[in-house]
């Protein structure tokens, strides 16, 4: 390989490589923002964890499904005047809808790409059915996970501490490393297993740097009106200051491992609905599904808890609390934006393993609002975390072999119903 050779290949692979990277990172600075909200919200002693996810799931279907709504209903409405118009015309000239395939052909023109696929067009009701009912049962069930997973990791502030939950949530990683190669049929190398490694190693440094500075920070003993309370027994939180019982730990703690579990499931659903039927469908889609389920959810069972918070409203920081759950709702419109657009050029693995970041960039935010201790440790281990997602992304993952790859569960879920 010649020198100009390598100085036309080597620029496309650092942008192949930095990129990811630093989509990232901007994806670790929205979940470290949301982060430091549900503290603030713990910290006034508000824990509506179904309430304050229902805003941007309806913006969502707002801002996406509106649009693609009405323009979806206006290119049928002009397909079927097409359709009237030309009625003497010869079946040749109609349109073919191929899902498998990825395009919709005319047999007197071109083939119109994925991007400029706008409206199903199905060959008969039947296929129109089938396509809308295994669509629709695919996004239902990643509204289901994710609204379950964001209500078990908010509510988890409520019960233990932020070190716990930065521990555990990095199940994720192990979930969605199995669910891709499993369901996506993804073959690793052993620069896949040693990013992880250093991904993994750079978060127990600074799981154990947070653990140290609070312990250093606080007394063995806490002395109360009447009796002494250790502190194997109470443990303290770096953001809201509160004191936990063990029995809450542990509650808290299983809530984290269910959030990180499905979280990991989510996104590589996710991955799969996005590059087969394109974004918009699917913040639409999944925008709409988890408003319902979420709306549901919180007229059911934290009706109660919203009338206290009112109740009390003049006992609070109005202002505070308002820009809390504004800054969630925004923090997480966007997160949920800008996933799709990542995964569609990298993997689930490789996004959350950017978003162990997220830990520092809120330990940094927990700096300025709330002017705790730093130490260097942290820089180190975001470095180490860095370099990990960076070795992890040198190679992509291999896809196996067509044969091999049409034995995953959402290829046969698929080619069972002609999708």
């Amino acid at each position: 390989m010649g020198a100009s050779q390598i100085q036309k290949i080597l620029p496309v692979q650092l942008k192949k490589t930095c990129i990811p990277i630093i989509s990232g990172q901007l994806l670790s600075i929205l979940i470290g923002l949301t982060a430091i909200c549900n503290g603030l919200l713990s910290k006034y002693n508000i824990n509506l964890p179904l309430a304050i996810n229902f805003p941007h799931y309806f913006i969502l279907f707002l801002f996406y499904g509106v649009p693609y709504l009405c323009f979806n209903l206006f290119k049928k409405l002009t397909h079927s005047n097409n359709n009237n118009n030309n009625k003497n015309e010869p079946i040749s000239n109609t349109l073919n809808y191929n899902i498998n395939d990825r395009t919709i052909t005319n047999h007197n023109s071109n083939p119109i790409t994925d991007n400029e696929q706008i409206i199903i067009l199905p060959n008969s009701e039947k296929t129109f059915m089938q396509s809308l009912l295994v669509r629709f049962s695919f996004y239902s069930l990643v509204a289901i996970i994710d609204v379950h997973a964001n209500w078990s990791i908010v509510t988890a502030y409520a019960y233990t501490s932020v070190t716990s939950i930065q521990s555990l949530d990095c199940i994720t990683i192990p979930t969605v490393v199995l669910s891709s190669y499993f369901f996506l049929s993804y073959r690793y190398t052993w620069n896949h297993y040693i990013g992880i490694i250093s991904c993994l190693i750079g978060t127990t440094g600074m799981i154990l740097t947070d653990y140290f500075i609070q312990s250093s920070n606080q007394n063995i003993v806490h002395y109360g009106n009447t009796s002494e309370i250790h502190l194997n027994q109470l443990y303290n939180s770096t953001i809201n200051n509160q004191l936990f019982t063990a029995k809450q730990i542990i509650f808290g703690d299983f809530l984290v491992i269910i959030g990180a579990i499905s979280y990991g499931l989510s996104n590589v659903l996710q991955q799969y609905l996005v590059l087969k039927y394109g974004i918009v469908e699917f913040l639409s889609c999944v925008g709409l599904t988890a408003s319902i389920i979420t709306l549901i959810y919180t007229i059911s069972i934290e009706k109660h808890s919203i009338s206290m918070v009112l109740s009390n409203v003049t006992s609070i920081d109005l202002t505070k609390v308002t820009s809390c759950f504004t800054g969630y709702a925004l923090a997480m419109f966007l997160l949920y934006s800008l996933m799709p657009l990542i995964l569609m050029r990298s993997s689930a693995i490789l996004v959350n393993l950017s978003l162990l970041t997220s830990d520092v960039y809120a330990v940094l935010m927990d700096i300025f609002i709330f002017h705790h201790s730093f130490h260097y440790s942290y820089i180190l281990c975001f470095i180490i975390i860095l370099l990990g997602v960076g070795v992890f992304n040198v190679n992509e993952p291999v896809i196996t072999d067509k044969k091999d790859q049409q034995s995953n569960c959402f290829h046969l879920i698929s080619r069972k119903t002609k999708l």
